[in-house]
């Protein structure tokens, strides 16, 4: 191995350690802020997916739930693309170490996979209605 070869693994290996380090201080976040949504009843501050409400990304004015309700929901879905986004650089930082390592790659792998489940897990038909409803 030469001195390039030694530079660019230490390199590689450096920005994966940021990218993991990072993924998890992203996770304990949403997992916070994921719980901030549950306590506050903000989980329908945007009822539809992608969009917040029907034709808007982002909140708009409604008369039958507070604006700070509908904000609180969309922070946590900004968030969640933030999560995403640390996520696939995790995998791409994971997928770019040489010597390739199948395990890191895989784990790098999973990361992404989850975000992508759980956001589709807090989207489904099941999980829109209110607490206590049906």
């Amino acid at each position: 191995m030469t001195s390039d070869d030694a530079g660019a693994r230490s390199g590689a290996e450096a920005a994966l350690r940021r990218f993991a380090v990072a993924n998890v201080v992203a996770h304990v976040v949403i997992t916070v802020t994921g719980a901030f949504v549950r306590v506050t009843g903000s989980g329908l501050g945007c009822p539809t997916w992608p969009q917040c409400d029907p034709g808007s990304l982002v909140p708009t004015p409604r008369e039958d739930i507070a604006a700070v309700i509908q904000w609180i929901e969309f922070g946590n879905r900004l968030l969640g693309t933030v999560v995403l986004l640390i996520s696939v650089g995790c995998l791409v930082a994971a997928w770019r170490l040489r010597p390739r390592r199948r395990r890191v790659v895989t784990l790098a792998a999973i990361m992404p996979a989850g975000a992508v489940l759980q956001a589709s897990s807090v989207v489904s038909p099941s999980s829109t209605s209110w607490p206590g409803g049906t």
